[in-house]
């Protein structure tokens, strides 16, 4: 009745290959290795480029790490393969040549800087800004910035530890300092020479907002990202005319939130109210629903935080007032709502949004439903010991991640908590909000601790959260929970791949001095970052600088306070 079954087709086995191109080894996709262009990026229309080399690094255990010199000629001995090249060169096995072993001798090429970012850095960068290194290959000054990132963190992890009477320094490789700042400068050079290059622009100021973060002054950090956000509110409707255009755009927005994050309330670039509907538009066309949610996210805190700084002279130090004018570099500080009602007009808004995003996304409204079924929301009892915060695993760590932020989201939108922190009250908080932090901390016990400090999709830290959770619950057993259980656990596991921006030690100074201030009877609730420059005048990257912060709160009597402090260590 019928004839023979035709024979299927056969699949091309094309195996997973260490040679393949640099779009596909992001993605971690089989590449078939095509010239000029392979099989997957022909199909999807993307530029496709292959690197020279893959550099990789090899630790030998029980050596200190970052003591590896480089000599003084730029010759740069490290282990690596050469791509589609079988041939192994020999090992010298002498002993200075342990920690980083070498198998080849290469010379102060700038492509071994780029191969260490595709190897190493771009693994810690957010998923929405990975993608615009696909245009270096027509883009010299985005080519430059990069080797000047990659060449910057070089100089992090093979520096020195330099003792100084206050705190131990960081001091940076000599060789890799200078290609570092060689990279950055003809960066800048090659910008001011073809200024019509949009998408050259774009990429580079993304790259070089990185690149003060490991190298620069806030100020500087600031600087870039003011000019960011500008070129993004004149220019967003031209970039997204085309595919790479809006591979920038996304990447824009979410540097810019990031910044808005790092920065706090006071010295967020600002942008008005009819642009701002403008790029949340545009964001939702072309962005993910967790990124979406992110800069929802942020756009609550910083408002929340906006509404409690406003009610009262928050800047009483005059050694405060001179160092947050420093910082933003434009003037006095500027608070973005200029109501109450009006923040909790916005509050409101941002809380049905985010209500949207996880009714229009299975898999975040799945995870919420699960977190909501959890025995942790429904305890009405307000104890945060150890033994009373239950774990909570979820299927995917970006689906942790969401939930963790719709519940702190839950806590800073929230009017009745809100007003009691105006009014200095020190009661207890609703059981429904109690039910909030539960799942925050339940999502926080049940994630892996090297996760804590590296999401692919947000780089809004676990410890971020927490951090942020204890500003609106300081409570002692929360403060005692993180700063003896979860701290020591994530001291424990290795997740800072070569961690620049401190993250780590960042959560640790800001628990201790809650514990700190909360011992005093002191409840804060706004807590801005103030990186100054230390006395060492050779003293380079960010993480050498002298931490201060500039806190404000209420007092156990509910009297209003704002001060400037050191960290303690």
């Amino acid at each position: 009745m019928y004839g023979p079954t035709p024979p299927r087709p056969k699949k091309t086995n094309i195996t997973r290959s260490r040679n393949g191109c640099i779009p596909c080894r992001s993605k971690k996709r089989k590449c078939d290795e095509g010239n000029p262009s392979c099989g997957l990026c022909s199909r999807l229309r993307i530029p496709c480029s292959y690197p020279r080399f893959l550099v990789r690094f090899q630790e030998t255990p029980n050596i200190p790490k970052r003591t590896k010199k480089v000599p003084d000629n730029g010759d740069i001995l490290m282990r690596v393969t050469r791509m589609g090249n079988p041939l192994r060169a020999h090992h010298d096995p002498t002993p200075s040549n342990r920690g980083i072993q070498p198998e080849y001798q290469i010379s102060g090429s700038e492509r071994i800087y780029l191969n260490q970012y595709l190897a190493h850095i771009v693994d810690l960068l957010p998923a929405s800004v990975r993608p615009i290194l696909w245009g270096m290959a027509t883009l010299p000054a985005l080519d430059n910035a990069t080797l000047a990132f990659s060449a910057a963190r070089f100089a992090y992890s093979l520096g020195t530890p330099h003792l100084t009477q206050s705190k131990t320094l960081i001091r940076p490789n000599r060789h890799f300092f200078i290609l570092s700042l060689n990279y950055f400068s003809q960066a800048i050079q090659l910008l001011q020479r073809n200024s019509s290059q949009l998408d050259d622009i774009f990429a580079t100021i993304i790259f070089l907002i990185l690149f003060e973060n490991v190298v620069g002054t806030v100020h500087s950090y600031y600087s870039h990202l003011q000019g960011l956000q500008t070129l993004t509110l004149y220019y967003h409707q031209s970039l997204s005319a085309t595919p790479y255009g809006q591979r920038l755009l996304r990447a824009s927005l979410f540097t810019v939130a990031k910044g808005a994050l790092f920065l706090g309330p006071l010295h967020s670039p600002r942008r008005g109210d009819i642009v701002r509907r403008d790029l949340d538009i545009l964001a939702e066309r072309i962005c993910s629903h967790q990124e979406i949610l992110f800069f929802k996210v942020v756009d609550a805190v910083n408002i929340s935080f906006t509404l409690l700084l406003g009610e009262f002279p928050w800047c009483s130090s005059g050694k405060l007032q001179r160092v947050l004018q420093r910082m933003s570099g434009n003037g006095n500080p500027h608070l973005s709502v200029s109501s109450a009602s009006e923040a909790y007009e916005k509050l409101t808004s941002l809380r049905r949004g985010i209500d949207v995003l996880f009714a229009q996304s299975t898999p975040l409204y799945n995870a919420f439903a699960e977190c909501t079924k959890h025995p942790a929301f429904h305890e009405l009892e307000f104890s945060y010991t150890p033994d009373n915060i239950s774990p909570i695993t979820l299927s995917g760590h970006e689906e942790a991640m969401a939930c963790a932020m719709y519940a702190l989201t839950q806590v800073y939108c929230d009017r009745q908590l809100l007003q009691s922190l105006l009014d200095g009250a020190t009661g207890q908080v609703n059981p429904t909000l109690n039910g909030w932090a539960k799942i925050i901390l339940g999502i926080a016990k049940g994630c892996d601790p090297p996760r804590y400090l590296y999401e692919e999709m947000y780089n809004m830290n676990m410890c971020w959260i927490l951090v942020l959770l204890c500003l609106r619950w300081p409570n002692p057993d929360i403060l005692a929970y993180l700063a003896h259980t979860v701290l020591p656990r994530l001291k424990t596991t290795t997740p800072a791949k070569e961690d620049t921006a401190g993250a780590l030690l960042l959560f640790e100074v800001v628990i201790e001095m809650l514990c700190s201030e909360n011992a005093r009877g002191r409840k804060v609730f706004a807590v801005h970052v103030v990186h100054e420059d230390p006395s060492d005048s050779t003293a380079f990257l960010l993480v050498n600088r002298s931490l201060h912060f500039a806190i404000h709160g209420y007092s156990i009597d509910g009297n209003f306070f704002s001060d400037y402090i050191p960290a303690l260590h």
